[in-house]
């Protein structure tokens, strides 16, 4: 045992160093669902409340990812076949490291699991670690995906992008990584997508999925330039060996920022897919905000449109009579029986600071495919970020979010 955690580590140091050193419902339901474009319009004053009948939960308690001091971020979770979860989040002391827990009771209880990865450190630069999802293929393997950037180390890596659009980084990665073993050891696998030298082509936030048809689709979000951004999507006919080239699920010819995505399918076996993702367009006048978007594939993937806003929001300036557009982004977007959930981070509920350091996590909920939505529920009181979601049952589900610096988990559960 010790032999093989010892060449498990010494493989993940070796590829590591490679890296940093790289050049660089129904059928009803699917029949009825809509194709328009039309927008939700900014209220003159108050907005609307969000629904009329809404639909009862109950929110549990808030439960930690992680007993490990220190500021952690992005959590995420798989229920795996065993019936245990896993949960992966970005932790930052003493190292940046891909950590994983681990519960055998629904979320209640989590204990320390194993890591996947550590970053090195140099004098100069650094490989940043963040944004970890997992996915289980039906051979058992497991897979975990994340960015591992090159960074100047005088960055301060706890914050996103500070400064100018991407300053200090150098080379852009997104890996992934296998395990055989339940997630207790981690092999590297492939690098589905990068770009560098420079700072300009950004790759963020990589999500997987299986489709029907045995695909392995790889999500992720791409810089095009400035603040313009597409999300995209390759394909791996072998279980994430090799992969195609990228095809573009939302963003072509638009001057929009588009990122951060989710995907869930509608129907279980309907091969109808809903992407939610934030988006800002860059107007210039320094009015541009996040919402969350969507769109819709109807054929597992292959194919994107029928964009639409799913959430925007604003605050009233009561003094000086004014309606302030405010911020919703992040989204993510689990099934729950006949239920879709959205769970998103907004600045809604404060008029001034930087948004990311200023929101709540939220969430809301559609009972007709994602045609409408309602119900909206705070889970998390600012500061919170970076939410996830992880359906454990017909009628209750997890969110994970950043809160106060720390992985969080919170049972919500339809009443």
């Amino acid at each position: 045992m010790v032999a093989r955690t010892g060449a498990a580590l010494f493989s993940a140091i070796a590829v590591l160093f490679i890296l940093w050193h790289m050049p660089s419902y129904n059928e009803q339901i699917i029949d009825a669902f809509p194709s328009f474009t039309a927008q939700i319009p900014i209220p003159s004053q108050s907005p609307a409340p969000i629904d009329a009948l809404p639909i009862l939960m109950t929110l549990g308690p808030p439960i930690s990812l992680s007993t490990f001091p220190g500021p952690q971020t992005y959590p995420r979770a798989l229920k795996l076949r065993s019936g245990a979860l896993l949960g992966v989040y970005t932790a930052y002391e003493p190292t940046n490291t891909i950590s994983l827990s681990k519960t055998h009771d629904n979320g209640l209880n989590w204990i320390p699991y194993s890591t996947v990865v550590s970053a090195p450190q140099s004098a100069n630069d650094s490989i940043e670690l963040n944004n970890g999802f997992l996915f289980e293929l039906p051979s058992g393997h497991l897979l975990c995906t994340f960015r591992a950037h090159t960074r100047t180390s005088d960055t301060n890596v706890t914050e996103e992008k500070t400064g100018i659009q991407n300053a200090g980084y150098l080379f852009y990665r997104l890996v992934i990584y296998y395990s055989d073993d339940e997630g207790m050891t981690w092999k590297y696998l492939s690098t589905p997508a990068s770009d560098g030298p420079g700072h300009i082509h950004g790759n963020w936030e990589p999500f997987l999925r299986l489709a029907h048809n045995g695909d392995l689709q790889f999500y992720y979000s791409r810089e095009i330039g400035g603040r313009d951004q597409d999300n995209l999507m390759r394909v791996s006919h072998d279980d994430g060996i090799t992969w195609s080239e990228p095809r573009i699920v939302s963003g072509e010819g638009m001057a929009t920022r588009d990122g951060m995505m989710g995907i869930e399918e509608i129907v279980p076996g309907g091969g109808v897919l809903m992407t939610v993702f934030e988006s800002v367009e860059e107007t210039g006048d320094g009015e541009g905000r996040f919402a969350v978007n969507g769109v819709v594939s109807r054929d597992d993937g292959q194919t994107w449109g029928e964009r639409r806003v799913i959430y925007e929001t604003g605050i009233w300036d009561d003094p000086i009579k004014r309606w302030w557009k405010r911020n919703a982004g992040a989204p993510q977007i689990a099934r729950v029986r006949n239920k879709l959930v959205v769970s998103f981070m907004t600045d809604e509920d404060k008029l001034e600071g930087r948004w990311h350091r200023n929101a709540a996590v939220k969430i809301i909920v559609s009972e007709d495919g994602g045609l409408t939505w309602g119900s909206k529920m705070t889970v998390a009181e600012k500061p919170a970020a970076w939410a996830g979601l992880l359906a454990l049952n017909d009628s209750s589900f997890l969110v994970l979010c950043e809160h106060a610096n720390r992985a969080e988990v919170r049972q919500v559960t339809f009443t």
